[in-house]
């Protein structure tokens, strides 16, 4: 045990260096008191040569000749006490009453400074990692002033592929990969220059470093993930030194452009999975902010759509709208191609605002036309459903082009491995406060969990294609489903089967009471002006 705080009384010397490191067998003896919330009272310590000899010498080392503690609990437990030494014996009986007092003040304040520091931490730090998080990044920028270092060294870390990892081995090895990069760096750098900025990225800031000395720190850095472990992963990293910095912000962006640069590397020497089917500087140059705000601009993104069928009357009644590239050989790119790529990179949301606006643009227009307009539902990513102000941008957009809110809904993936469950609840449950229709997609993936029929309020279960491609030959399959629209139409939730591409898939989904479908046997995605012409009729 310490002694952590002291006050002396004027001519009294201070003790506190003296009373460190003690052994607690020397107040074995005031245990018992303590545990009763009571005082320990000692009127003379010369009684302690006999009972307790060890306590004695140290009392009387410090010329201590009386003494009252009183014990101060954290949580129910023991955590220190508080006493006064060298009063009269009387003074000492009528303090103890004021002694306990202040022990339970003390223990209120030092669990309220605990909080704090706890908040604190909780606010500024990764608990995944214990790296710095994007909070405490942000603070840094913010507080950079010019003139403050002789030099600064940015280092742009990502991890390669790793929204592949998560999905065929599980978040808890990609929670393995963040913890042993994180270790990883603490080999060379110091915790407050490193900051988790991401899911798999990470950011290095250092001051005051020669060129030289920052590239060989930077080069050490690189030749450590090249070691083999039983992790086997890679990074890309980006790298930028300064003399004199005057701003941050451009030396982040010139790391994180060679990051990008060091990226195409692992995309190139990827073998051509169903992911990563095109290796072409421009769907790879799709992961930088410009490029992808210059294909924007360019038209270089086009939307399809694919019909929903009510399954009671085989009829139109609404649509998906689906993002299509096309690259600059004029060709139509998937968006399975490019889709990783942009959430790798953190602009997905990008595209999905893009994707919503030209939607309501759409439907406006076709309104002005006077056709048969039908609802349209649009993806959304797990990433953009975390950003703060979505559900009031999403407003903004239909207020801009004058559509009604019905006329849109809102698809999101749910599986067990949502990053932070109550993140992406409380999303949904903003949107659906604005008003939005909400339809969870792919359901039957991995790990779709029942749980979410408790835990999120949404309007529309969208069956996944792998669930309905073997309907004719899996029993299991049709007692899922089956029992799944019973679930659906007791809590008023439509049911939706993507996938369907024969009669006898349909008929099936008929029987066990499936309210839409969508699929192949009715129609592929279509380019706009074909979906027009097929399925959009004048109002009359």
């Amino acid at each position: 045990m310490n002694n952590t705080h002291e006050w002396t009384a004027p001519g009294i010397s201070p003790q506190l260096e003296k009373l460190q490191q003690l052994d607690l067998s020397l107040i074995s003896d005031w245990l018992p008191f303590f545990e009763k919330n009571d005082c320990i009272i000692i009127d003379d310590v010369e009684q302690l040569q006999k009972t307790n000899p060890a306590a004695y010498a140290t009392l009387h080392a410090q010329e201590i000749t009386s003494l009252i503690a009183a014990p101060i609990f954290l949580d129910n437990k023991l955590a220190g006490y508080i006493g006064i030494d060298n009063y009269d014996s009387e003074k000492i009986k009528n303090s103890s009453y004021l002694l306990l007092s202040m022990s339970i003040f003390l223990s209120y304040a030092i669990r309220h400074r605990n909080h704090v520091d706890m908040l604190h931490r909780l606010s500024y730090h990764d608990l995944l990692t214990n790296a710095l998080n994007r909070n405490a990044f942000m603070d840094v920028l913010s507080q950079f002033r010019p003139g403050q270092y002789a030099s600064a060294g940015i280092i742009y870390i990502d991890i390669n592929g790793m929204k592949e990892i998560n999905d065929f081995y599980g978040h808890h090895q990609g929670d393995k990969i963040l913890i042993t990069t994180v270790a990883k760096v603490f080999n060379l750098f110091k915790p407050d220059e490193l900051f988790r900025i991401g899911g798999d990225e990470f950011v290095i800031i250092t001051y005051d470093l020669t060129e030289t000395d920052f590239y060989e720190k930077f080069n050490l850095l690189r030749n450590i993930f090249c070691e083999k472990t039983n992790l086997p992963f890679s990074i890309a990293t980006g790298s930028c030194w300064v003399k004199s910095p005057s701003d941050l912000n451009s030396l982040l962006q010139q790391a994180d452009s060679a990051m990008y640069t060091d990226k195409k590397k692992f995309y190139y020497g990827k073998e051509k999975t169903s992911r990563y089917r095109h290796n072409l500087d421009d769907i790879l140059n799709l992961a930088n902010y410009s490029a992808l705000q210059e294909a924007l601009t360019a038209g270089q993104f086009c939307i399809y759509f694919q019909p929903k069928i009510s399954l009671d009357t085989e009829e139109f009644i609404g649509s998906e709208a689906l993002i299509r590239y096309i690259n600059q050989a004029g060709e139509i790119i998937a968006p399975n191609n490019f889709i990783p790529i942009l959430e790798e990179a953190r602009l997905i949301k990008m595209l999905d605002l893009y994707v919503f606006e030209e939607v309501c643009k759409q439907i406006n227009i076709w309104k002005e036309r006077k056709l048969r307009v039908k609802p349209v539902s649009i993806n959304l990513s797990r990433s953009t459903l975390s950003y703060h102000f979505l559900a009031d941008q999403l407003l903004a957009l239909i207020t801009k082009h004058n559509i009604d809110i019905s006329l849109l809904e809102l698809e999101v993936t749910e599986t067990a491995e949502v990053d932070n469950q109550l993140v992406f609840s409380q999303a949904l449950e903003k949107l659906k406060e604005y008003g939005f229709s909400i339809s969870i997609d792919d359901f039957g993936v991995r790990n779709a969990s029942l749980s979410l029929f408790t835990t999120i309020n949404f309007d529309i279960l969208k069956l996944d294609r792998s669930l309905v491609k073997t309907l004719a030959q899996n029993q299991k399959a049709r007692i899922l489903i089956r029992s799944l629209a019973v679930i659906c139409s007791d809590l008023g939730i439509k049911l939706i089967a993507e996938g369907v591409e024969t009669l006898e898939q349909l008929d099936i989904l008929k029987e066990l009471r499936c309210n839409e479908v969508q699929g192949y046997l009715f129609s592929k995605p279509l380019p706009l002006n074909d979906f027009e012409n097929k399925y959009l009729q004048i109002l009359r």
